[in-house]
């Protein structure tokens, strides 16, 4: 295990429904995998709770950007019937991420729709399963520290 965390870090586009990209970075600072992800919420579940702009800070909005504290990938046994086999809950710290700490609970990095293609979540930050299968074997038992921007 390594005292330095690896580094996740998501490039989601203004266009939620498009796919981002992200990028694992060992902690030596070298890329080791990339994917493709999806910040987007679930527009029909945002609006029943009140947000029907899928606003990032508020519950069920998008992915918020921002910087996320390093948390240790958990492995859900049995799977978890939205997330998947594996997650990396997200815990804000900086930007938009700390100031939804404040009304969202329960942010992951996670799988849990196969391969196909990706789905929108409750505002978690999507990969496809095989990729958060590749990230759990790469990290570990280490830390990861999650980032997440915006790019045009």
């Amino acid at each position: 295990m390594s005292d330095t965390p690896w580094l996740l870090t998501a490039h989601l586009r203004h266009d939620r429904a498009q796919p981002g990209e992200f990028r694992l970075i060992d902690p030596a600072g070298s890329p080791v995998l990339v994917g493709a992800c999806l910040g987007k919420a679930d527009g029909q579940q945002a609006a029943k709770v009140g947000n029907p702009s899928r606003n990032p800070v508020r519950p069920y909005g998008d992915t918020p950007l921002g910087r996320y504290a390093p948390a240790r990938l958990t492995t859900f046994q049995p799977p978890h019937p939205r997330l998947g086999l594996y997650g990396i809950e997200l815990i804000g710290e900086a930007g938009p991420a700390l100031a939804a700490m404040a009304e969202r609970a329960g942010l992951w990095v996670h799988g849990g729709r196969g391969d196909g293609r990706l789905v929108p979540t409750y505002g978690c930050l999507r990969l496809l399963d095989r990729d958060m299968a590749a990230v759990a074997r790469r990290v570990g038992g280490d830390l990861v520290r999650v980032t997440i921007a915006e790019v045009p």
